[in-house]
């Protein structure tokens, strides 16, 4: 029987050389691939961890609040994320459930009453100073162990003489919880034109109503002034308020305004601290789960002086 020849161990011929270059082997083309692949699929690897740390940053920066995320990938970033965002939302959460608390300017008004609760678990210390020294005196601070009674009635009249140009004019004031304002007005020059009034709560309501002055739904009350007349107003609750008039027309209108505020103030009568805010400054200790609290008046203008804003 004739042996079989054993390939096993031959080596191939080597092709004989050739001027034109050879194109690659099998072999160098599998390998070329497999790198390509490679770079490929950890191109893609790192996208995907990277695309997944990012949805695992929002997911437990939300998750505080919402539920569990869907997908959960621990890591550096992860922690860190979750590290940061617990005393975030601790003192969102303090915020929202005691309030924040510094400093405040206040334009005040005549009898202005105000009632100051501040958590006492935050605040240890009212202190009130006036800017303008003009005044000196004029400013009371009270400290109470329970609420005042809100009892009290002031009542004075404002007379505004007043030149609106195209836009508006307005006048600030604190108004408890059962004061009424009423107002006179009677256009001067030229009377034939008309004039808007209006009383807003506060300051974003004051911008909204100067953002779309015809929307009687952004004002608590909206009138439009023909010659004169008279409007009547009861204040739904302590805040403040603004009475402002609106020109829409393109000429100066003349007109004048008298406004007659009846207001509930507090009763401090009973009050354990007073001090009157003069050159120096007043401050009135809190302690502690007590329930202190303070109330901040002025005088009427008959007490002092006659409050007049042109």
């Amino acid at each position: 029987m004739e042996e079989q020849p054993n390939n096993h161990n031959q080596q191939p011929e080597s092709p004989p050389q050739s001027t034109s270059p050879s194109p690659p082997s099998s072999s160098s083309v599998s390998i070329t691939q497999i790198e390509e692949n490679d770079r490929t699929h950890q191109q893609q690897q790192e996208e995907l961890e990277a695309r997944s740390g990012t949805v695992a940053y929002h997911s437990n920066e939300w998750v505080l609040g919402f539920g569990s995320p869907s997908t959960i990938v621990i890591g550096n970033d992860t922690w860190s994320t979750f590290a940061t965002a617990v005393p975030f939302w601790f003192l969102a959460s303090l915020l929202v459930i005691f309030g924040f608390y510094g400093s405040l300017d206040l334009q005040l008004n005549s009898n202005y009453s105000l009632l100051i609760q501040p958590n006492t678990f935050f605040v240890q210390t009212i202190t009130v100073k006036q800017v303008h020294q003009q005044n000196s005196g004029m400013l009371m601070l009270y400290g109470f162990r329970k609420p005042p009674p809100l009892d009290v009635e002031k009542a004075w009249t404002e007379t505004h003489n007043v030149a609106v140009v195209f836009e508006h004019k307005e006048w600030l004031y604190y108004l408890n919880k059962g004061s009424k304002v009423d107002i006179s007005y009677a256009i001067k020059s030229p009377s034939s034109v008309a004039l808007s009034l209006v009383i807003v709560q506060g300051r974003n309501g004051l911008i909204n109503w100067v953002d779309d002055p015809s929307d009687p739904n952004q004002t608590l009350s909206w009138n439009i002034m023909f010659g004169s007349g008279e409007i009547q107003q009861e204040i739904p609750e302590s805040d403040f308020y603004y009475i402002a008039v609106g020109n829409l027309n393109s000429q100066k209108v003349e007109v004048q305004l008298n406004f007659t505020v009846n207001a509930v103030v507090y009763n401090t009568s009973n009050a354990y601290y007073s001090c009157s805010v003069g050159s120096s400054k007043c401050s009135l200790r809190l302690y502690f789960l007590r329930g202190n609290l303070a109330v901040l008046t002025t005088p009427g203008p008959t007490e002092a002086f006659r409050y007049i804003r042109q």
